[in-house]
């Protein structure tokens, strides 16, 4: 009996979330705490200043969005869900976003004077350079057709083969 409470309790063990706290310590972690604090802000201003319903909808997707690409990786949600290619679609959306939170904050910047529409625009304007960054980041660390382990100097032979003296 005392054996089975103990098989159960393994079981029980192995489905807890594991969380990734060296996350919040690297590069990515950082990108995407700054870009879940930016668009937030941003919201925040866009609602503050009882902007209108569009300038108030695409902060507030993207901080869902942001929120849970942060939780994806935080709590090594991509280790245990591998039917998605997960980097790939965090580039497209850091485009997708990029450039719709650009055009919308664009917008508010030009045609307001008031000030949190402005603000939210300034941030948006910082969410849409986090997003670019993360973006080049993360397809630079993409490898397509290509082992992950392949280095530099086999890239590069293959671009460039060597002339026969």
């Amino acid at each position: 009996m005392l054996r089975k409470n103990v098989s159960n309790m393994d079981r029980t063990c192995e489905n807890t979330m594991e969380v990734d706290v060296s996350f919040l310590k690297t590069l990515r972690g950082g990108l995407k705490t700054a870009e879940l604090v930016s668009v937030l802000v941003a919201f925040i201003c866009f609602a503050a200043s009882s902007s209108v319903g569009t300038y108030l909808m695409v902060p507030g997707v993207e901080t869902i969005i942001a929120l849970f690409f942060f939780l994806l990786y935080f709590l090594k949600l991509n280790k245990k869900i591998t039917m998605f290619f997960w980097p790939l679609i965090d580039i497209f959306n850091a485009v997708i976003s990029a450039i719709i939170i650009f055009i919308v904050c664009a917008i508010a910047v030009a045609g307001h004077d008031n000030g949190g529409t402005v603000a939210g625009g300034v941030f948006g304007f910082i969410v849409t350079i986090l997003l670019s960054v993360d973006a080049f980041l993360l397809f630079r660390s993409v490898t397509f057709n290509q082992p992950a382990s392949a280095t530099k100097t086999e890239q590069e032979k293959s671009v460039f083969p060597k002339s026969a003296n």
